[in-house]
Formats: C-alpha cells, sequence, structure tokens
C-alpha cells in the first residue's frame, strides 16, 4: 500500500484499504469485511497459515461480486503460482517474488496512467488464452524507495506496542 500510494499520480487516483486482520480472524468474518467493502480489486498477501482461510472467503466474495479482480502474492503462493491459479479459478494473476512493483506498476495501468496492457506487466503471473503465462519478473525494489510502515498516517497511534519485521 504505501510504495503503491509514494506514486503521487496514483495517489490521486485510487483508494487503498488494508485489512489487518488477526490470525484467528475465522472465513466468515474476513468473507464479510470483504463484501462490506464493496469492493472494485481484492489483493491477498498470502503466508502459509492464512492462504487457505484468505481463498476460501475471497471465492465467497467473488460469488456476488463478479467483477471484480482477485490477485494474490507473498511467500506461500508466490512459489506455486501455477497451482494457485489453476485451483481458484476467480484468482485473475499471482505477483511473482517482492511484489510492490508489479502492485504500483498494474495499478498505474488499471487507472489508465500508463497505456501498457495491465496483462503485460512485469512480475505477474496470470491465464492468457486459457494457458498460465509467466511476464518477465519486475526489477527488484530499491529498498531506499520503500516508505517505513511508521510513516503511515496514526500508525504509532492505533499500535503503539508494535514491531513489524518481515523477510523471505
Amino acid at each position: 500500500k504505501l510504495y503503491a500510494l509514494a506514486d503521487a499520480s496514483l495517489k490521486e487516483r485510487v483508494q487503498i484499504d488494508l485489512m489487518d486482520l488477526p490470525v484467528e480472524t475465522t472465513k466468515e468474518e474476513i468473507q464479510a469485511k470483504l463484501l462490506n467493502g464493496k469492493y472494485d480489486a481484492v489483493g491477498l498477501s498470502c503466508y502459509i497459515w492464512s492462504t487457505d482461510d484468505l481463498f476460501t472467503a475471497t471465492a465467497g466474495f467473488f460469488e456476488k461480486n463478479k467483477d471484480a479482480v482477485i490477485f494474490a502474492g507473498g511467500p506461500d503462493v508466490s512459489p506455486r503460482a501455477e497451482t494457485m491459479l489453476v485451483r481458484y479459478p476467480f484468482l485473475q494473476f499471482v505477483a511473482e517474488g517482492e511484489g510492490e512493483e508489479s502492485f504500483r506498476l498494474w495499478l498505474r495501468r488499471i487507472v489508465k496512467l500508463d497505456e501498457d496492457d495491465w496483462q503485460e506487466t512485469p512480475g505477474l503471473i496470470l491465464r492468457k488464452g486459457g494457458k498460465v503465462c509467466t511476464n518477465p519478473s519486475a526489477p527488484p525494489v530499491d529498498l531506499n524507495s520503500v516508505p517505513p510502515i511508521l510513516d503511515e498516517e496514526g500508525f504509532t497511534e492505533k499500535n503503539p506496542n508494535w514491531l513489524y519485521i518481515e523477510s523471505s
């Protein structure tokens, strides 16, 4: 979210809501949150402990929102993207590896800030003509360009005792 919204043109054109869900959140609660949000697109950050529940909840959301774009990324789906795209027909694409730049470029193309077809976005693995295709990888993200999460408005006030460290 923060990396994409650091792009000033995108920040003016899109709204991104982040759901930070505790591990114990049920599939039904996740689905209810998605349905209440009336989202045009849903991105899933998938870890081994969350993927099954996220996909089950999202399938229910998609049944009622057939025009929504559903995509995923994260260490649990990126290495098995082809399997995930076959298993879950509602899933439009998976971001390969670190998805920050792929997500930003995809957003720019969807809202027509860039002329390129979104299906040609670097770092995406997607269905084209009934086949699963892998686009060329996105360039590695310069970590100096990633805004620190603590810069997000209200983060420290909402989470005074949290420290996030992620790597993969």
